[in-house]
């Protein structure tokens, strides 16, 4: 990647801007902060929309299962809401998002087991990638990805 600037202005200028760049990159707070709520919002969509991040169906629940449960619901994962609200909350440092749950059977629910359809909820995989290539995960991550960018080069989230 090459950087030029227009002829007859002020290389000095050239290099003020980039160390203003420099420094911002250092410390991305605010783009952290809005991609933090942009992937909670997309973790919420998951669980109402009964989908995966990138957009696949969840397979539905068993006749029996939905005899079992509260008001008869035929949604998956939200017969109680402790998983979805679980993740309700993301964090945010200067150079990091951070997102997950403390409820014992998310594994489960997210990757599936012998008996239990997996139901993925949060943007990773099974071996901690994040799901950044389809669906409403990969539009999340791309706009994260510009606001990042445009924090750097002009000090303003688009």
């Amino acid at each position: 990647m090459g950087v030029s600037y227009p002829g007859g202005k002020s290389p000095e200028k050239a290099a003020r801007a980039f160390a203003a760049m420099m420094r911002r990159s250092e410390n991305l707070t605010p783009a952290m902060k809005v991609g933090a709520e942009a992937i909670v919002r997309l973790i919420a969509n998951t669980f109402q929309k009964s989908a995966s991040p990138t957009g696949v169906k969840w397979k539905g629940l068993d006749p029996e299962t939905v005899k079992k449960r509260k008001k008869n619901s035929d949604k998956p994962l939200l017969d109680s809401t402790r998983l979805s609200r679980s993740l309700l909350n993301a964090s945010y440092g200067a150079r990091s998002i951070r997102f997950g749950t403390n409820v014992e059977y998310a594994g489960y629910q997210q990757f599936g087991t012998r008996y239990i359809p997996a139901r993925p909820f949060m943007p990773i995989t099974r071996d901690g990638q994040l799901t950044d290539d389809a669906g409403p995960a990969k539009l999340v991550f791309d706009r994260i990805a510009a606001q990042v960018g445009s924090f750097i080069v002009n000090g303003r989230l688009r």
